[in-house]
C-alpha cells in the first residue's frame, strides 16, 4: 500500500512528492522516538561541548583525551546537581511537618477573605436543608407496589421453609465491613519495584551516553558522511552550511548554560536572603527549567512561593519571593539575553512558538525542550540548501522580502503612501541615491521582468508607473513642475531623460531627473520615444534610459544621439550591473557613455557638465549646433 501511494503521488508531481516525503518523516519521528530523541540530546550535548574540546585542542590537548576531559566535566556536573537535588530534598521533607499548621491557618484566612464570606456559608446552609426536606418529601410519598416487594410475593412452602431462618441472617440493608490485609514487601520486593521506577530513565540515560561518546569520537567521520548525504557535487556548500550550523548551535547553546546558570544563582541566593528553605535546590531548579521556553520558569517559581506560604505566617516572604521571580525572569529573558545572544538563534518569535508546539505534540516533555535548538538547526540548513529553504524563510527572523520587493509590492497595490513610509525609514540610513539604486531600481527592474513573461497589461504597467512618479514627487525637495513632461515655458534643461520604450522605462527617466534636481542640475523628462521633444529643448546632455535587453538601449541611443546633436548621450542600462556596463564601454558602444546605477548616471552628467551648478540657480542651456 505504500509503495502505490508513494507511486501515485510521484504521478501528481514533485510538490506531492515533497508532501509524502515530509509526511514519512514525521511519522518516523513519532513511532522511532525511542531511538531519535536519545540521538537528538547526543547530538545536542556534544555540540555543547564542541567550543571546549575546541579550547583543549588548540593548548596541545589530544583530541580523544580532550573529548574525555569534557565528558568527565559533564558527568561531575550532572552528579553535583543530582546530589544537590537528593540532599536538599531530603531536608526538605523532614521539615514539612513544621509548615502544616502554617499552611492550615494561612488557607483558612484565605477562605475567610470577603465580606460575602458569611452569606454564602448561610446560603450554603440553607440550600442544604431545603435538599434534604426535598429527600424526605420523596421517601414519604407513595410509591406504587412493586411486584418485586416481599410483602407481595406469595411464596411456595418449599420457600417459606428456607425462609424459616430468615431471622438469624443479617438484614440485606445492615453493611458488613471488610478487612483487606496486605502483606508486608519484602527488601526484594522493595528493590525490584524501585528499579521498575528507574529502569526507563536509566536505561534512556545509558543510551545518550553512548551515543555523546560515539558522536564526540567518530566527530570529523560522522560530519564527512553528512556532507556526502547533503550533497558531495557541491562540498563547498554543504560544508559552509554544517560549519555555519555548528557554529550557532554551539554558541547559542553555551549562551543559554551561561545564562541559565546565572539566572539560578541570582534566584538561590535571592531565596536565602529571603529566608526560603532549600534555597540551594530552588535555584539550581530555576536554571534548569529555564531550558524549557515559555513556561519553565513559571514552574520553577511556584513551589519557592508555595513554600514560602507556609514557612512565614504573614505575608512578607510570597510577596517578596513572587517579586523576585517577576523581576528577574524579563529582567533576564528581554534585557540580558538579547544582549549576549543577539540574533544567536535566527528565529522569529512566531517560529518559537509554532516549533515548541510541533515538538511537544511530537514528542512530548524531551520535544518541549528541544524545539528552539532543532528549529535552529533547520533554518540555518535552510539558509544554504536548496531542499530545506522553505525553513529558512518560514521560521527565520529574518525579513521575508527585500526592500526592493517590499517596494515592488507596494507599487503593485498601488499603495504610494506605504511606500513613501518605507522609503523614509531606509532614508534614515542611506542618502537618497542610495536608496534610488538599492531599492526602486531593482523593483521596476523586476516589474520589467514580469512584464516581459506577460503577468500583466500595459495599463497595469502604466499605473506602476504612476505610483513609481508619486513616489519621486513625494521625496523630492524641489517643486515638481520643474521636471513636468512637455512644458516649452519652463526655463530650458541642461539634461533630458526619457526612456527608451516602456512606461517602466520612463519610470526610470522620473527617478532619475529627480535625483539631477536635487543634486543642482537642471533635468526634464520627456515622453518615451519622443525624440522631436527631446530636440526641442536643445540640451547639453541626454539620457536614455531603458531596463529591457542591451540592444533596445544601444538604438534608443543612437536615435537620441541623431534628434540631438551636439548632445552628449549617456545610455543608462538599468538592468546591468556595474562590470557588465563597463564591458559595454569597452567593447566599442556608439554611446559616449553607458551606465547602469542612478548614482553612475549622475557622475556622468556631472563630469560632461563641467562644474557643478549651483543649486539656487538655472543655467541658461547652450544652443547646440546645427
Amino acid at each position: 500500500m505504500l509503495r502505490q501511494a508513494v507511486a501515485r503521488a510521484r504521478a501528481t508531481g514533485p510538490q506531492a512528492d515533497s508532501y509524502v516525503i515530509a509526511a514519512l518523516t514525521v511519522a518516523a519521528l513519532f513511532y522511532g522516538q525511542a531511538l531519535f530523541i536519545p540521538l537528538a540530546l547526543a547530538m545536542l550535548l556534544a555540540f555543547a561541548m564542541t567550543p571546549g574540546i575546541a579550547w583543549l585542542k588548540r593548548r596541545g590537548l589530544p583530541k580523544t583525551a580532550a573529548a574525555s576531559f569534557m565528558l568527565v566535566v559533564f558527568l561531575g556536573l550532572i552528579a553535583g546537581a543530582v546530589g544537590i537535588l537528593a540532599t536538599q530534598t531530603a531536608s526538605l521533607i523532614e521539615d514539612l511537618p513544621k509548615y502544616e499548621r502554617t499552611l492550615r491557618d494561612k488557607i483558612a484566612s484565605i477562605r475567610g477573605l470577603g465580606t460575602a464570606s458569611g452569606s454564602m456559608d448561610r446560603a450554603g446552609e440553607t440550600l442544604k436543608k431545603l435538599q434534604d426536606e426535598i429527600g424526605d418529601g420523596d421517601a414519604a410519598s407513595p410509591v406504587p407496589p412493586s411486584p418485586l416487594d416481599a410483602g407481595e410475593l406469595k411464596l411456595s412452602p418449599q420457600a417459606g421453609k428456607q425462609s424459616s431462618g430468615a431471622n438469624s441472617e443479617p438484614s440485606p440493608s445492615t453493611p458488613v465491613p471488610v478487612e483487606v490485609r496486605v502483606p508486608p514487601m519484602t527488601p526484594l520486593q522493595q528493590l525490584v519495584a524501585a528499579l521498575k521506577v528507574v529502569a526507563s530513565p536509566l536505561a534512556s540515560a545509558g543510551i545518550v551516553l553512548l551515543f555523546l561518546i560515539f558522536i564526540l569520537i567518530e566527530r570529523e567521520s560522522l560530519r564527512d558522511r553528512l556532507i556526502r548525504v547533503l550533497g558531495k557535487d557541491d562540498v563547498e556548500r554543504s560544508t559552509t552550511a554544517l560549519n555555519e550550523t555548528a557554529g550557532r548551535l554551539s554558541r547559542y547553546l553555551a549562551a543559554l548554560f551561561f545564562l541559565n546558570l546565572s539566572f539560578g544563582v541570582v534566584v538561590g541566593l535571592g531565596l536565602w536572603a529571603i529566608g526560603v528553605p532549600g534555597a540551594a535546590l530552588w535555584g539550581l531548579l530555576a536554571g534548569l527549567m529555564r531550558f524549557v521556553p515559555f513556561i519553565g520558569s513559571i514552574i520553577a517559581g511556584v513551589f519557592p512561593v508555595l513554600l514560602a506560604a507556609a514557612v512565614d505566617p504573614g505575608w512578607t516572604m510570597v510577596g517578596l519571593t513572587l517579586a523576585l521571580f517577576l523581576i528577574t525572569e524579563p529582567l533576564m529573558g528581554h534585557v540580558i539575553e538579547p544582549i549576549v545572544q543577539g540574533r544567536a538563534t535566527g528565529l522569529s518569535m512566531l517560529a518559537i512558538l509554532i516549533a515548541t508546539a510541533f515538538w511537544t505534540l511530537l514528542w512530548g516533555p524531551v520535544g518541549l525542550l528541544l524545539a528552539v535548538p532543532l528549529t535552529l538547526v533547520l533554518v540555518s540548513f535552510g539558509k544554504h540548501l536548496e531542499p530545506l529553504a522553505v525553513f529558512s524563510f518560514l521560521l527565520g527572523d529574518e525579513p521575508p522580502l527585500s526592500p526592493a520587493e517590499k517596494f515592488y509590492q507596494r507599487i503593485l497595490s498601488g499603495d504610494a503612501e506605504d511606500a513613501v513610509a518605507q522609503a523614509e525609514e531606509h532614508l534614515e540610513k542611506m542618502d537618497l541615491g542610495e536608496y534610488y539604486d538599492a531599492v526602486v531600481r531593482g523593483a521596476l527592474n523586476q516589474a520589467a521582468r514580469d512584464y516581459e513573461r506577460q503577468r500583466f497589461d500595459e495599463a497595469k504597467l502604466a499605473a506602476i508607473k504612476e505610483s513609481v512618479v508619486e513616489v519621486a514627487d513625494l521625496l523630492s525637495e524641489r517643486d515638481d513642475s520643474e521636471i513636468g513632461e512637455g512644458d516649452d515655458e519652463l526655463p530650458r534643461p541642461d539634461v533630458v531623460c526619457i526612456g527608451a520604450r516602456t512606461p517602466i522605462d520612463d519610470a526610470g527617466a522620473h527617478v532619475l531627473a529627480h535625483l539631477l534636481n536635487e543634486s543642482g542640475i537642471s533635468a526634464r523628462v520627456v515622453n518615451p520615444g519622443d525624440w522631436r521633444g527631446a530636440s526641442q529643448f536643445s540640451p547639453r546632455v541626454v539620457c536614455v534610459g531603458a531596463f529591457s535587453a542591451r540592444h533596445r538601449i544601444a538604438y534608443a541611443s543612437r536615435i537620441a544621439a541623431k534628434a540631438c546633436r551636439g548632445a552628449a548621450i549617456v545610455s543608462c542600462h538599468w538592468a546591468e550591473t556595474e562590470g557588465e556596463a563597463n564591458e559595454s564601454r569597452r567593447t566599442g558602444s556608439s554611446t559616449e557613455d553607458v551606465v547602469s546605477t542612478f548614482a553612475s548616471a549622475v557622475q556622468a552628467v556631472q563630469t560632461l557638465l563641467g562644474p557643478k551648478i549651483d543649486k539656487n540657480t538655472v543655467a541658461e542651456p547652450e544652443k547646440s549646433a546645427a
